[in-house]
């Protein structure tokens, strides 16, 4: 994609969403491969949300997608809550502790799970590539 975009004189876009970004859920030349990081403040639930909306326009994503379990299919049955938290419940967190720069102790006393808050936390500090943003 890289040579056809230069040939192109044009730019592969990132497909990377914050909330795969943030926990190690990117593979290096699929999801990391380019120049610009389209969804990189944009969390897994809001991509999902997005592309609903957009289907409602005119239905262009396949309701496959909607239906299939994410995952980065490293290996065969493999799904993104084998090892991190369900979207629906880490996005939140992540938008705490990413967005606005809340420690563990903030984040549940905000009403999360210390255990999950705890995991999120871990998962951020140790896989997160994130834009603009240094570990």
């Amino acid at each position: 994609l890289m040579e056809v975009a230069h040939e192109q004189e044009g730019m592969v876009l990132l497909p990377g969403n914050k909330s795969d970004l943030a926990t190690g859920h990117h593979l290096l030349y699929s999801d990391v491969i380019g120049g610009l990081v389209v969804l990189g403040e944009v969390t897994k639930t809001e991509v999902y949300r997005l592309v609903r909306y957009r289907n409602a326009m005119k239905r262009v994503i396949p309701q496959r997608v909607f239906r299939k379990a994410p995952s980065m299919e490293l290996a065969h049955g493999q799904k993104d809550t084998d090892d991190a938290p369900p979207f629906h419940l880490l996005d939140p967190i992540l938008k705490l502790h990413v967005d606005k720069r809340k420690d563990m102790k903030e984040i549940v006393a905000a009403g999360h799970d210390r255990k999950l808050a705890k995991r999120v936390v871990e998962l951020v500090q140790r896989y997160g590539r994130l834009p603009g943003r240094r570990r």
